[in-house]
């Protein structure tokens, strides 16, 4: 499923939107939740690979910055 991480995710918005307005089938409401899902994963996918992309700058022992890799929720 191609597409950018904010067309997903706009996509995913307006599958939500509808099934919480609850006035779709439940033929609808069952594709538009299998829409969603897969939706909802291609922007995790979207966002794993960047967070591999992303690199974070820190200071070492020495005081020379070092470059590591970057891990949600990691705190320093």
């Amino acid at each position: 499923m191609a597409g950018s991480f904010e067309e997903h995710l706009k996509e995913l918005e307006a599958a939500v939107a509808v099934l919480e307005g609850g006035e779709a089938t439940l033929e609808r409401s069952l594709a538009l939740f299998e829409e969603a899902v897969a939706h909802l994963r291609a922007c995790q996918e979207l966002l794993e690979a960047a967070e591999r992309r992303v690199k974070i700058l820190v200071p070492d022992e020495d005081g020379e910055i070092e470059e590591r890799d970057f891990e949600a929720g990691e705190e320093e």
